[in-house]
């Protein structure tokens, strides 16, 4: 704030002009008083303003001092953090200590961001066209994923080893049924199908036990005119009939022919009589009639040509099986069982041969033994080195004739 000057102040040396200027000057001076404590007052509050300031002052620049010294350590943490550029991996930071993990520099022989793992400098990201897209990625190299556990099921990527693990590792089944299965795993390309023992095979197959064709078909198989295969309506075995054809002269007919399927070899029929008859080509040799009997192709019955033999050492009692046979014994002797145990047929006929120097007995358990041409009945004995023939001719009767009965 400026102050008036006062007017020439009143001098004793120029009297002529002293009151004038002693008025002006003393007009002046109320007006100086105020300009003066006003300019005090100002110079009053601009100290105080200044000192103010100076505290301010003081303030900021610790402040100031403060912030250098934050900014310092900031610039000191990043420059571990970024090391800048190198021309390769740095092994310490850029004050010679440790490397943070984390840390990164620029690579520029790699021209690429890297990042230190702990043990390890690496590339600090990955260019976006090294990314495979979320949709329809096409993966190149050999791209890797985690195995699922053997018969999952879920869509979750099956890998070259979740799919091996997939390959059955059980044998193959034949049962001849058609089936779609359950089993999630699958065949390998050289699995083996077991051989089925229980079907044949197309070609030329071999069979065995009970062979059936169809079940009650309602068309009978016909063979080459000769005959037809049919199951029987009224048997409750399901058998298979050779039955006749309508106009065949002939019954049943099985025939055989040579490889070439030409010229008849043999054949077996059945008359409209129900003899059996066999042949080679087309000459009966052999007939079984209807009622059992065996014929030749004169109508001859035939019968035993030999007496097959039965060798016994010990003592022997007689089986249905000896009809038509001779005994060989030597010691023991021989048992006729009662018709109640072994019921041989009227006619059976038996022949014993004692084949040593000492005599055999020959006795019958309750039924009746009686010696040809007498009246003897009950056990016989049959010399050393004799022969006798035993005849059943009623139920309970036997007749013994022969060399050395007794």
């Amino acid at each position: 704030m400026p102050i008036t000057a006062l007017p020439t102040p009143p001098s004793r040396a120029d009297a002529a002009n002293f009151s004038t200027r002693a008025d002006a000057f003393l007009s002046a001076l109320p007006t100086f008083a105020t300009e003066a404590n006003a300019l005090a007052t100002a110079a009053n509050t601009s100290a105080t303003n200044a000192a103010t300031s100076a505290t301010t002052a003081s303030t900021q620049a610790t402040n100031a001092a403060a912030s250098a010294t934050s900014a310092a350590a900031s610039y000191d943490a990043f420059d571990d953090r970024y090391l800048g550029s190198k021309a390769a991996n740095p092994t310490l930071d850029n004050d010679g200590a440790a490397l943070l993990t984390g840390a990164l520099h620029w690579n520029t022989t790699a021209a690429e961001m890297r990042v230190w793992t702990g043990t390890a400098w690496v590339a600090a990201y990955v260019s976006a066209g090294a990314y495979a897209p979320l949709a329809s990625p096409a993966f190149t190299g050999v791209p890797t994923a985690p195995t699922a556990a053997a018969d999952t099921n879920t869509t979750q990527a099956a890998t070259t080893a979740f799919v091996l693990a997939q390959a059955s590792a059980t044998a193959p089944v034949v049962n001849g049924t058609a089936a779609v299965g359950t089993a999630v795993r699958f065949a390998r390309a050289d699995h083996v199908h077991p051989s089925d023992t229980s079907r044949a095979s197309l070609a030329s197959p071999q069979f065995s036990g009970s062979v059936g064709i169809g079940i009650a078909p309602a068309t009978p198989l016909d063979v080459a005119g000769r005959g037809r295969f049919l199951q029987d309506s009224a048997a409750t075995t399901g058998a298979i009939i050779l039955r006749q054809n309508t106009g065949d002269t002939v019954g049943a007919y099985i025939q055989w022919v040579n490889n070439a399927n030409s010229g008849e070899k043999g054949w077996i029929t059945v008359n409209t009589a129900g003899d059996m008859i066999f042949g080679p080509a087309s000459t009966e040799r052999l007939r079984i009639t209807a009622a059992g009997i065996i014929q030749d192709a004169s109508a001859l019955e035939l019968g035993y040509k030999d007496i097959p033999q039965n060798t016994k050492t010990a003592a022997y009692t007689l089986a249905l099986a000896d009809r038509g046979k001779h005994i060989s014994t030597t010691t023991g002797g021989i048992v006729i069982p009662a018709n109640a145990s072994v019921a041989f047929p009227i006619g059976a006929t038996i022949v014993i041969y004692n084949d040593s120097s000492t005599a055999q007995t020959i006795s019958i358990t309750t039924d009746t033994l009686r010696q040809a041409a007498t009246t003897n009945t009950g056990v016989r004995t049959l010399d050393g080195y004799g022969l006798a023939t035993l005849v059943k001719v009623a139920a309970t009767t036997w007749i013994i004739s022969g060399a050395g009965v007794n």
